[in-house]
Formats: C-alpha cells, structure tokens, sequence
C-alpha cells in the first residue's frame, strides 16, 4: 500500500525568511541611524537656542549699559533711555498699549524677550506692561516661577523651565527662560521660548529618517525577494521530489538543476540516492517474497502436528484429572471419616459424662425439691408471725387513740385551771393585804396548770407520733402480707417446676444409656471403614502420580510445538509486514 506525504513545512518558507531577514537588515540600520540623529540634533538644537536665550539676555544688559551712559552724559533723560531699550526688545508701543515681538531676534516661533523690576511688575511686556505678576503659577505644578526668575537673575542669572500656556491655544507646553539682573535699573531681563521652537528641526531629521527608510525597504524588498527567490526555489524543487520519494513513490524522474553550488551538489546526491534506493528496494522484494511462502509452508505443516498433540494432550490430561478427582476425593473421603471418628469418640466420651453429670442433677432435683417443701413450711410460719404482728400494731394504734382523748382532755382541763388562776388573782388583787396570800397560790396554780398544758401539749405530740407510725406499720404489714402470699405462691410454682425437672431427668439418663450403648457399636464399624479407605487412597494416589507424569511430558512436547508455532507464525507475520512495507515503493 502507498503512502502520501503530505507538507512538513509548520513554520516559514526559506523564501520568506530571507525576506524578513533581509528587510531587518536593511531597516535596523536605517531606523537607528535616524532615532540616533533625531536624538542628538535635538538636544544640539536644544543646547544652541540656550545660548541664543543667554545671548539675547547679555546682548540686552549691553544695550541698558550704552543708554544709562548716554544718561549719565545728558544727552538722554532715564524714561527716554529706558523706551529706547523697550523698543529694542520688542517694538513702539502701539495706541493699545501693547507692543509687537520683535522679529529680528531668533528666540523661536514664539520666542520674545522681557524683563520685570524686583517687585514683579512687568517693566517689559509684549500685552502686560505694567501689571505684577509676581504672583503667577506654573499651570502643572502650581509653583510662582516669577519669583523663581527673579531669585535666579540676582544670583547672577540661569535657566528655569515652567509649564506656560502656547500663544492663541488652551494647551501648555514646557518653556525655558533665561534671566539676569541688570545691575543699572534692577530689570531682571528674560529671553523665553517654548522647547517645541527648539526642537523643531529635529522633528524634520526625523521625518526624513521615516522617508529615507520607506523608500529603502521598497527598493531592497524588491531586490530581496529576487534573491530570495533564486535560492529557494531550486531548495523547493528538491523538496518536492523528497516528498515523492517519502511517500513511496521511487518512479520520480531524475531531477535536473543548473547550480554549481551547494544546491547543486544536493540535487546530485538526491539523485544518486533514488538510484540506490530503486535496487535495493528491487532486491528485498524478490527475497521477501520467497521467505513468505516459506514461512506459510512451515506454519501449515506446524498447525497440522500441533492439532495432533493437542488432541492426545487433552485426552491425558482429562485422564489426569479425573484420577486426581479420584484421589482428592478418596482422601477426602478418609479425612472426614477419621474426623467422624474423633467425633463419635468425643460423643462417647461426653455421652458418659452427660450421664453422670444427669445422675448428680437428679440427687440435686430431690435436694431442692426438699428445700422448697422446708421453705413453704417456713413461709406459712412467716405468715402467721406477720397476722400477730399486724394484730398487736392494730391494739396499739387504738390504744394510742384513746391515749390522745385523755390528753386532749388534761389540756381543756389546764386551759380552765388557768383561767380560775386568773380569776382569782384577780379577786386577790381587789381583796389588797388580805388576799395576797391567796394571790400567791393562785399564782402556783397558775404555773400549774401551764406546765400541764405543756407537757400534754408534748403528749399528744409524741401520740400523734406513735400514730402515724402505726399506721405506717399497718400499712408496711399489709403490703408484707400480700407479699407473703406472693412468696407462698412461688414457692409453690418452684416445687411443682422441680418435679417435673426431676420426671426429664430421668427421662434423659434413661436415653444416655442406650446413646452410651449405640456409640460403642458406631466405634467398632468405623475403625473398619478406615482401614478399607485407606488402602483405597493409596491405590488412587499411584496411579493419579502415572497419569500425572504421562500428562507432563505431553505438555511439555505441546509447549515446544506451540513455541515453534509462535515462532512460525511470527516469522510469517513478519514476511508480510516486510512485503507490505516494499511494496509501498514503486520502482
């Protein structure tokens, strides 16, 4: 079967590379030459319109200088002087009151000069001459950069840089001044100019920089993709036949390029290969072919012998394992009669032990049985003991009754006694002296007949005491006789259960006897069963080993015949894959 190659290329071509390659190298250069140049003649542009600033600023404190000595002289008055150098700054003061910037002084688009006096007041000013300012802010950080001028320009002058707004425009733009003193009137001079004035000509080299690479990579692309081309497709052509090739096809047609370089000694080389391939291809084919009929000659005559062992293989081994089945089951057969031995001896031996073990419960039975009859005996006793008992508490109780009465009585008795106590102290207490006598033994009948009330007070109590605990004792002797009659009743439940255990008992020592008697004869028959199961089982296992060993070798032959089978048939599964595989060339 044929196998089509598909396009291994995942990533770019060769052609395009080169391109991209090319081009990087074309514009790298380029563009960093440019962004280089840009940079430096930026900040060349930058240092020279510092200069221009400070030259304006020290040509300016001149200009002061001259005009101050042609005051000094006479010949100028100081607001005469000082219009003069306004207007060399700017220009006439016009109608408005606002002067035009004066083009003749390159500070820039929109660069102009000014100056301030020491309190901040505008002493030259294209729109705001005369107004102070010192106050004035940076329009990003806030900062009063007119103080900042001042403070610079009386330290013998600098630069400053502070964010202004662009002339006719809402939008700021980061300026640069520089400012100095002038020593004869305290102007503080300024030259100003926006950064972007400066840099201007740099943004131009930048822009020719961007023209100058566009029209490099257009007119080397095109050369770069005819280079490109030229190598890349002789490399494709060969790529293609390799395709070919990979796929199986060795038919391909000799591939020609006209390249005496690299590319040509490949297209040679491939050649040579296909050639070479074509023969040996050629060769292994008529070899493959002879060993596959081989190979299914021989798996053929091992399929027909391995038929025939296995026939016989199956025929022993069903032998073996049915003589195995017999041994296993012989010996199994005398296993579980020497335990159905162990068994009946160890029945035997527990049927005696049961039997005496029955004949004790039985003297225990006749025991109990006479406990109970003694214990009803006693609990009759117990019943009559209790009813005197209950009788005797019942005699109390009412005594106890009747007792309370004659308390209750010596009580009203003490509580009148009292009373007549009273009366009389009172009868001795109007009688003066003579009664005092008589006052004195009414007062001792008086603790009399309290003490009375008290101790029949304490009487009754511990009457009302004895009561309730006689009724408590009563009530205790009730519930002891119902009790009793229950304890009667089991007892007599309990003699009834003992007779009739002792009926099973000997029901059962009856039944061990004759238990005792059969397992004597099992023991006799069983030792014979053994014997004759045992020479059975060594029969069964010799002749289960000889089948065995027959069935043994017959595997192992089996085992060397499928071995030579597997290998048989490998080799003719392998005969295929290698036909298969040669047959994908076309030669």
């Amino acid at each position: 079967m044929r196998k089509k190659s598909g396009k291994k290329t995942k990533g770019l071509a060769i052609k395009t590379k080169l391109t991209l390659v090319m081009v990087l190298l074309l514009s790298i250069p380029v563009l960093a030459l440019g962004i280089a140049s840009y940079y430096v003649a930026r900040i060349q542009l930058e240092n020279s319109g510092k200069v221009i600033l400070k030259n304006s600023v020290e040509m300016t404190l001149q200009i002061i200088d001259q005009n101050q000595k042609l005051v000094d002289e006479g010949k100028l008055t100081l607001d005469e002087a000082q219009e003069k150098v306004r207007e060399y700054m700017l220009s006439k003061k016009q109608s408005d009151g606002t002067r035009s910037i004066n083009k003749n002084l390159s500070l820039g688009q929109s660069g102009y000069l000014l100056a301030y006096t020491q309190d901040g007041v505008e002493a030259v000013h294209p729109t705001l001459e005369g107004k102070n300012v010192l106050e004035s802010k940076d329009k990003k950080n806030g900062s009063l950069f007119v103080k900042d001028q001042i403070k610079i320009a009386n330290a013998g002058g600098g630069y400053l840089t502070y964010w202004w707004t662009l002339p006719n425009s809402d939008k700021v733009a980061n300026k640069i001044t520089y400012q100095k003193t002038d020593t004869h009137w305290g102007w503080v001079v300024c030259a100003g100019t926006y950064m972007n004035d400066f840099n201007s000509g740099s943004n131009n080299i930048l822009i020719t920089t961007l023209i100058v690479l566009l029209v490099v990579l257009i007119l080397g692309s095109a050369v770069i993709i005819l280079f490109a081309k030229h190598i890349s497709n002789p490399i494709k052509q060969i790529s293609n036949a390799v395709d070919v090739v990979a796929s199986g096809d060795l038919s391909i047609e000799k591939v020609e390029i006209k390249s005496k370089d690299e590319i040509g000694n490949l297209n040679d080389s491939f050649n040579i290969m296909v050639k070479n391939i074509n023969e040996f291809i050629g060769s292994v084919k008529d070899s493959v072919n002879v060993v596959f009929d081989s190979s299914k000659l021989l798996d053929d005559i091992v399929y027909e012998n391995t038929a025939s062992i296995t026939e016989v293989a199956s025929s022993v081994d069903e032998i073996a394992k049915g003589s195995n089945q017999q041994a296993r089951e012989t010996e199994n057969g005398v296993t579980k009669i020497k335990n159905l031995s162990d068994k009946i001896d160890l029945v035997t031996k527990l049927t005696i032990e049961t039997n005496e073990v029955a004949v004790e419960t039985a003297n225990i039975s006749n025991k109990g049985l006479q406990a109970i009859e003694l214990l009803s005996k006693k609990s009759d006793e117990n019943n009559q003991a209790t009813e005197k008992t209950s009788d005797i508490i019942m005699e109390v109780d009412r005594t106890s009754v009747e007792i309370g009465s004659i308390t209750e009585a010596i009580s009203q008795i003490s509580e009148q006694t009292n009373l007549l106590s009273l009366n009389a102290a009172i009868e001795a207490a109007r009688a003066g002296e003579q009664g005092k006598g008589f006052a004195v033994v009414a007062e001792e009948v008086r603790k009399l007949a309290s003490q009375s009330s008290i101790s029949a007070a304490k009487v009754k109590e511990l009457i009302l005491g004895i009561q309730d605990k006689s009724k408590a004792a009563v009530k205790a002797m009730e519930n002891g006789k119902i009790i009793a009659k229950e304890q009667t009743n089991s007892v007599i439940e309990a003699k009834d259960i003992f007779i009739e255990i002792l009926h099973s008992i000997e029901k059962i020592t009856n039944d061990m006897k004759n238990l005792k008697t059969y397992s004597i004869e099992m023991d006799k028959e069983k030792n014979e069963i053994v014997e004759v199961l045992e020479v059975l089982s060594a029969s069964t296992e010799e002749n289960s080993a000889a089948t065995e060993q027959i069935s043994a070798t017959t595997e192992q032959q089996l085992a060397n015949v499928n071995q030579i089978a597997q290998y048989t048939q490998d080799l003719n599964k392998l005969a295929e894959k290698l036909r298969q595989s040669v047959n994908t060339f076309k030669i």
